[in-house]
Formats: structure tokens, C-alpha cells, sequence
């Protein structure tokens, strides 16, 4: 019986990918950006309620602040230097190969390989820019689409569900920075409301 032939593909973890991996990627990111959000509403209302503008103005700043500074510098800039760091200061490139049996990960120019079976593999996500393995324990492999063909795309799915069929596939719509401005404008209508009825 031959063997079926591997999909190679390769990941590049330059700044700006895994600010896009860590947005789709991190259920953390997400589940406190939803927090923060769920809090400023509340607190909002409440000031409003209590006629105490000057707190809904305080409040609603530092939620906004917090948001971004998570964003931007947390998530991004300490992944990004932490993954250089590991890789003696330099953007980390892998090679990763999807077999029969396991998948393979190795640096380029390194005859390390580091192999992961099929059953640890949780979810892939798909965006319209790249494609995640999510695996056990924090790990997961970027697949950016600029460098990935179509019908390479389409083998990874196809091979993971085939070996694993347990794995959820879903779609997924990334967070937008225009988020936080859809809420400035909330916040600035009923704030222009408030005043109004006073």
C-alpha cells in the first residue's frame, strides 16, 4: 500500500502574522475583551442612572485604555519579542508537514523535528487570511494564505478531519479596532442624550 504524499507547507512568525494569530487564536484575548466591554456597559448605565457624569466619563476612559494597551503592547509586542528571543533574535520560520500519521514541525535550516499526533489537534480556525491548527497546550500553527495555495488549504482541513474527526471547524471573523469606535459613538450619543434631558 503507498503512502499518501504529505502537505508542506510554510509558517513565518513575523509581527504582524502573529498579531493576527494571536487575535483569532487566544480564547483568553477574546473572553477579556468581552469582560471589558461587558463592564463598561454596566458601569455606564449605572452612572448614568445616578446622574454622575463626570464617573461615566472616567470610567468609560480607562476601559478604553485598558482595551487598547491589551491590544496593542500584551499580546503582541511580548509575543513577538519573546518568539525572537527563542530564536536567538530572529523571525521564526518553520516548515511544517502534515503526514499519515502525525504532524511534523522544523525550523528551516535546523535538522530538529518536533512531531504531534493528530488526536492532540482541538479546532482549526479559518479566516480569510490564514488558517490555525490548534493543538493541546497553547500550541498552534499559523498557516498564513498569501504563501499557501488554495487547494493546499483545503488537503490540511480535509487530512486533519480524516484522522481526527473529532476536531471543530469554524470560521471566524477577527476583532476590529473599529470595535472600540462603535462604542465611543454609544458612549458620545447617550452622553449628548444625558445633557439634553437635564
Amino acid at each position: 500500500m503507498t503512502k499518501k504524499k504529505e502537505i508542506k507547507v510554510e509558517l513565518e512568525y513575523t509581527k504582524e502574522n502573529l498579531k493576527k494569530f494571536n487575535i483569532v487564536g487566544s480564547s483568553f484575548f477574546r473572553w477579556s475583551i468581552l469582560l471589558l466591554l461587558v463592564m463598561y456597559t454596566v458601569f455606564q448605565i449605572l452612572f448614568l442612572v445616578n446622574g454622575k457624569i463626570e464617573m461615566t466619563l472616567i470610567i468609560v476612559s480607562l476601559f478604553l485604555i485598558a482595551i487598547c494597551y491589551f491590544y496593542d503592547y500584551y499580546l503582541f509586542n511580548l509575543t513577538y519579542k519573546r518568539t525572537k528571543i527563542n530564536n536567538n533574535n530572529e523571525e521564526l520560520k518553520l516548515i511544517l508537514r502534515f503526514s499519515d500519521n502525525q504532524i511534523i514541525s522544523q525550523r528551516i535550516d535546523d535538522k530538529n523535528e518536533y512531531t504531534y499526533p493528530y488526536s492532540i489537534v482541538r479546532k482549526i480556525i479559518e479566516t480569510k487570511e490564514m488558517l490555525i491548527v490548534l493543538l493541546q497546550y497553547r500550541l498552534g500553527f499559523p498557516i498564513m494564505k498569501y504563501n499557501t495555495s488554495t487547494e493546499e488549504i483545503e488537503s490540511i482541513k480535509k487530512k486533519v478531519l480524516e484522522k481526527n474527526p473529532h476536531v471543530k471547524l469554524r470560521k471566524y471573523h477577527p476583532y476590529k479596532s473599529w470595535v472600540l469606535l462603535i462604542f465611543v459613538a454609544i458612549n458620545a450619543i447617550f452622553l449628548g442624550i444625558f445633557f439634553a434631558l437635564k
